[in-house]
């Protein structure tokens, strides 16, 4: 009896990923169907669960592991990103601890050939790492600026505000997914957060090349395409600024006019 019920709570158990990326699964749909969101949106939100879940599980269960030692919840996360990981020069020479805290971080995302992974002039919040597929970057005229395969790191030089003029906080370059594409992403608030204070020699490293990349690109360009649209979405907030400076006059006149009488 005591065999069987543990036989049955291991076996009750051991789904806990799949049950969790189901649930993340319901829940979009509900949400999608609740708003009417488009189909293609909605078959991306399947693609990257899906993904998720193939590739780094532990996204998906963040409880199961959270009660580990640092050690023990390492090893985990080691073996079940080694392959990804060790394929890609920028983590292959990692030592283990290095590479399983960097991995914690990252977030396997996919695209479909043709799809946009950020445009420029967004607000750059994320870096990738390339782990399969072709991607190209552009600039706001369109114009194919540089081509990118695995192992290659994309859109780290706008993370780095304090390598930038002080209102440049944009992205300088879009990219584009030419074939499908899988990626790794590194958000800002972790770079800045625990990569910036756990391993300063890899911050410092990603923060050189980012500088280096910045020293090939056209800030000018960018800069006045992103004034244009700073202009334009600026716009009604400058329009009621104007409508409460000509109020104020207004009021200030009518005073000056009952002190005159």
């Amino acid at each position: 009896s005591f065999l069987i019920n543990n036989i049955s709570s291991i076996v009750s158990k051991s789904n806990v990923v799949e049950a969790a990326a189901q649930a993340r699964m319901t829940n979009f749909t509900d949400l999608c169907t609740l708003r009417n969101v488009p189909r293609e949106a909605h078959d991306n939100c399947r693609r990257t669960v899906g993904f998720l879940t193939s590739r780094a599980p532990h996204f998906l269960s963040e409880s199961t592991l959270g009660f580990l030692a640092r050690a023990y919840r390492s090893q985990i996360i080691h073996v079940i990103t080694d392959e990804l990981l060790q394929s890609m020069p920028v983590f292959s020479g990692m030592d283990r601890d290095c590479r399983a805290r960097v991995a914690e971080l990252l977030r396997p995302c996919v695209f479909m050939a043709g799809a946009e992974i950020f445009e420029p002039l967004e607000v750059p919040s994320e870096m990738y790492f390339v782990s399969k597929g072709e991607v190209v970057l552009y600039d706001v005229s369109g114009l194919i600026r540089s081509r990118h395969y695995p192992g290659d790191v994309i859109g780290a030089m706008e993370l780095f505000r304090d390598l930038l003029p002080t209102d440049h906080a944009f992205r300088i370059l879009g990219a584009r997914a030419r074939t499908k594409c899988e990626l790794m992403e590194l958000r800002r608030e972790d770079m800045e957060g625990l990569v910036r204070s756990d391993l300063p020699d890899f911050y410092a490293a990603v923060r050189a090349f980012a500088k280096e990349q910045l020293e090939r690109v056209d800030l000018v360009k960018a800069h006045t395409a992103m004034k244009a649209r700073s202009a334009k979405r600026c716009r009604p907030m400058e329009e009621m600024r104007i409508k409460e400076v000509e109020m104020a006059h207004h009021v200030r006149m009518m005073r000056a006019t009952r002190r005159s009488v």
